[in-house]
């Protein structure tokens, strides 16, 4: 079984949220995003949404504002892949599984 390059970008962009911690709702995103990263369906849906509502507040701002972007964008992505992926899984086909 090969690298799947995805993670590459995936890990780092979700493990990076702990140097964030400290930031407004920090560890929130922390948890969400690290803990996301097994069963992410489950627990990125909502980080997303919530990553939705967080950048449009004022609590947000400068590297941590980037950085809530840069992981909304790369979680997102992810789910726009997964979440079809899953569909079908529960549908029967096991092909990709």
């Amino acid at each position: 079984m090969g690298a799947n390059p995805g993670r590459l970008i995936l890990v780092p962009v979700n493990m990076a949220s702990s140097f964030f911690i400290y930031e407004n709702m920090g560890l929130l995103v922390a948890l969400l995003a690290i803990g996301g990263m097994t069963p992410n369906l489950v627990i990125w849906i909502p980080l997303v949404i919530f990553l939705i509502w967080i950048v449009q507040t004022p609590w947000a701002e400068g590297q941590y504002l980037a950085y809530l972007w840069l992981l909304l964008a790369v979680d997102a992505l992810s789910l726009a892949f997964d979440i079809p992926d899953t569909w079908k899984w529960m549908k029967g086909d096991r092909a990709g599984a």
